[in-house]
């Protein structure tokens, strides 16, 4: 007779809380597909000191985004394949633990390493990641006059899937912009307009194919300058009116934020207003990042690359009168 039980018995094995284990290492990560469209992959800290290490192919010329959100805190390291650490965060993004946005120029494998905020850190977090086609290049600049009420000028771009557009003219008069994907807009048919009361307008139109921007007169003459920056915008000072009197006068504003940095002015025929711009100091004359300084009151002073606070400035070299500017990063 035997005595005690029959069954058999196995040791005690502790499973950790995350999936995707074990990405410990360099030589030993787990993966994902990075694309266009935000994906996320729910993991874990798990055990305390535990590091995930996640392999990922890029694409050369484009924004790689990843970020962490959850009740662990987490730190984010990006690496290229020679494990040459390329960035790395903590507490950027607004509720986010942390937020990597890095510009990749050559295609090939990299890495990304979260680790806890510290060695005993230990839970849940959620990873998301995709990419953005860059923007912020200037892609057209038109210019021109209308000639009373109803005048228009159409133009196209095409080959991007966002475009913002700005166009400032004679601030004497109430000039409109208008854009429609696929065909030449109209007053009643189109996709994204700007018809304020001044001639300085603005807007970041998404589609296909090709895009049809008008420039019109709603009243008055005068002349206009129109602009096509390629992408959406991810930080915008908004409008800012005012009113200069006489040679020397300024106005100065700022905005925060990161990547490549417009300034855009709109003033009155018969003035010369100059647009400088300078990250994280208010511009003077004679130190600056951009400017804009042609014979006109319509400027653009840009692209300015950088982060931080982006001050922009608008002063007469000659003349009075009302302006409206806006300051645009990409």
């Amino acid at each position: 007779m035997n005595s005690g039980s029959d069954c058999g018995w196995l040791d005690k094995v502790e499973f950790g809380g995350d999936s995707y284990e074990p990405d410990n290492s360099f030589d030993q990560y787990s993966t994902m597909s990075v694309t266009s469209s935000l994906q996320s992959q729910s993991r874990s800290i798990d055990p305390t000191g535990d590091n995930d290490y996640i392999r990922f192919y890029a694409q050369a010329d484009k924004n790689y985004i990843f970020y962490t959100e959850g009740s662990t805190d987490t730190y984010g390291y990006l690496y290229d394949s020679n494990q040459n650490q390329l960035t790395y965060d903590d507490d950027s993004g607004s509720g986010l633990n942390f937020r990597i946005e890095y510009p990749i120029t050559s295609s090939g494998y990299y890495f990304l390493r979260v680790r806890g905020y510290s060695s005993s850190t230990k839970g849940p977090y959620t990873l998301y990641y995709k990419y953005e086609i860059p923007g912020g290049d200037l892609i057209t600049s038109k210019s021109g006059t209308l000639s009373g009420t109803g005048s228009t000028y159409t133009f196209s771009v095409s080959g991007y899937p966002a475009v913002t557009v700005v166009m400032g003219g004679n601030e004497n008069a109430d000039f409109d912009l208008y854009a429609k994907w696929g065909s030449p807009p109209t007053t009643s048919d189109y996709d994204a307009r700007g018809y304020s009361s001044t001639s300085f307008e603005y807007f970041t139109t998404s589609g296909s194919g090709t895009l049809y921007i008008m420039v019109r007169s709603w009243s008055g003459s005068g002349h206009w300058k129109c602009w096509g920056i390629s992408g959406s915008t991810n930080a915008d000072s908004g409008r800012k009116t005012g009113s200069l009197s006489g040679t020397g006068g300024t106005a100065t504003y700022s905005v925060g934020g990161f990547s490549k940095g417009y300034a855009f002015n709109s003033g009155p025929d018969g003035s010369d207003f100059d647009l400088y711009t300078k990250w994280n100091s208010p511009p003077t004359t004679s130190s600056y990042d951009a400017r804009g300084y042609s014979g006109w009151a319509q400027e653009i002073a840009g692209p300015a690359p950088g982060s931080g606070t982006l001050y922009f400035m608008v002063r007469s070299y000659s003349g009075s009168g009302g302006y409206a500017t806006v300051e645009l990063i990409f």
